[in-house]
């Protein structure tokens, strides 16, 4: 199965994201995945995502950290049967309309949490 990992491009809360995923697929599992990794700066995201969403609904995508709008997330959560996003920027919660510092939205097996009280990388171990 391949899971693409898009993460903050020269971000050590991004890069210590990946980690976190890198850590949990190849000690936590037993199912072999094909594991890509992509480095995104918070500009590329758009573009990224609808790149994304030429893949096939089956693959599993995890971001973390990427600064997304709601418009994105929301077309990769219905788009993905597997797909999870993490991510504490406050362009994020502007983006949601999010007034707290915690919002979750789920669509099917997919789910985007926004948490300002957690970096990246402990969201990322969260998952």
């Amino acid at each position: 199965m391949t899971t693409i990992i898009a993460y903050h491009k020269f971000c050590r809360d991004g890069w210590s994201a990946a980690l976190v995923a890198y850590d949990w697929y190849t000690k936590h599992t037993k199912t072999p995945y094909n594991l890509v990794f992509v480095q995104l700066l918070p500009e590329e995201v758009p573009n990224a995502c609808k790149k994304l969403l030429q893949e096939s609904p089956e693959i599993q995508v995890r971001l973390f950290d990427l600064a997304i709008t709601q418009e994105d997330a929301m077309s990769l959560l219905n788009h993905f049967t597997d797909c999870w996003i993490a991510d504490h920027h406050k362009t994020t919660a502007l983006s949601f309309g999010c007034t707290d510092d915690f919002h979750e939205v789920c669509v099917g097996g997919s789910k985007f949490i926004f948490d300002n009280n957690k970096c990246g990388a402990v969201l990322a171990w969260a998952f």
